[in-house]
């Protein structure tokens, strides 16, 4: 009956054993698709940081596109003003000629005005595009961290399973020489 008691005990270690394994194979199962997710994740922000920064080029070429034509603006102005309104006044021959002088200095100052807003708003649209790389580079930092640990839970997880089955072929080995003592 000892015999037999030992035969039971070393089955249900066994047994237990194999249970272990399966819940550790489980556990590989479900480590190995959140890294995928997170693979997934980091390929997604990879995308999104490459397209924020191809924004971010084309923002700023439109940035300096605006700074170039504001300064031919600011350099016709400057040019305008090299002559007073009074001789411009003076060497128009019709009343309508120094309107359409005035008119023309007029539209060359709304067009600075409307190159600024759209610099300033060029500007504010950098602001939040460098933010949102920023952001975009942070949150693929801990997705690497977050996989980084993953990995590591698998790897602790392989050599838990790796130790559970040698010892689950020992108690196999118990259980075989059990047998043949009988």
């Amino acid at each position: 009956q000892g015999l037999q008691q030992q035969l039971t005990q070393t089955q249900a270690q066994k047994n237990t054993l194999a249970n272990k394994i399966k819940v550790l194979q489980k556990q590989q199962a479900v480590l190995n698709l959140q890294i995928q997710a997170t693979n997934l994740q980091v390929n997604e922000l990879g995308g999104q940081i490459t397209d924020t920064t191809n924004s971010i080029t084309q923002n700023k070429s439109r940035v300096q596109d605006l700074q170039s034509q504001i300064s031919g603006v600011i350099r016709a102005i400057n040019q305008n003003d090299k002559y007073p309104f009074i001789y411009t006044a003076v060497s128009q021959q019709k009343l309508s000629d120094v309107f359409g002088v005035y008119e023309n200095y007029a539209q060359v100052s709304r067009g600075l005005s409307e190159l600024i807003k759209q610099l300033g708003l060029a500007n504010d649209q950098l602001s939040v595009q460098k933010q949102d790389l920023s952001d975009e580079q942070l949150a693929a930092q801990n997705l690497l961290s977050i996989k980084t640990l993953q990995q590591s839970q698998l790897t602790g997880s392989v050599k838990d399973k790796s130790t559970l089955l040698v010892q689950t072929k020992g108690r196999e080995a118990d259980y075989q020489a059990t047998i043949s003592d009988t």
